[in-house]
C-alpha cells in the first residue's frame, strides 16, 4: 500500500524569488513505516526521506537539527532542508492543513509504536542463521 499526495510549497533556494515547486508526499508503510518521501513531481529521484514523527511534531513546534528543520504558523509549514545534489540550503513553504491531514491519515494507518509490525524480518533470519 502507498499513500501519496501530490503538494506544491514554495521553494527558496540560493536567494531567488519563492517558486510553486510540484512534489509528492507520500508513505510507504511496507516499506519504510516510521518515515514519509517528500520528492520532486518531475523527478522522483530527488527525494527527501522523513521521519514522520518529526513533521507530525513540526505541525506543533519548531524541531529538527542541522539538514533538517520544520516550523509551524497558523496557516503554514516551513521545512528547511538541505539539497542532495548540491548541499545548499532550500526552505519549502506548505500549507499546513494539507499536510496535516497527510500526516493524521499516516498515523492512522500504522498507529505510533506499531511501525516495527510492518517489518519484514526474514532477510535478518537468513543472516542470522
Amino acid at each position: 500500500m502507498k499513500l501519496a499526495v501530490p503538494v506544491a510549497p514554495l521553494v527558496i533556494m540560493g536567494g531567488r524569488e519563492p517558486q510553486p515547486l510540484p512534489m509528492i508526499l507520500s508513505y510507504e508503510p511496507n516499506r519504510d513505516p516510521y518515515a514519509v518521501t517528500l520528492a520532486l513531481s518531475r523527478d522522483p529521484s530527488l527525494a527527501w526521506l522523513l521521519g514522520r514523527e518529526l513533521l507530525r511534531d513540526g505541525l506543533t513546534a519548531e524541531v529538527g537539527a542541522g539538514a533538517v528543520r520544520v516550523a509551524p504558523s497558523a496557516d503554514f509549514l516551513a521545512l528547511g532542508l538541505s539539497c542532495p545534489c548540491c548541499g545548499q540550503p532550500v526552505g519549502l513553504t506548505f500549507f499546513r492543513q494539507p499536510i496535516a491531514a497527510f500526516v493524521e491519515l499516516v498515523f492512522r494507518l500504522v498507529p505510533e509504536g506499531r511501525e516495527s509490525d510492518r517489518l519484514d524480518w526474514s532477510d535478518l533470519d537468513e543472516v542470522l542463521s
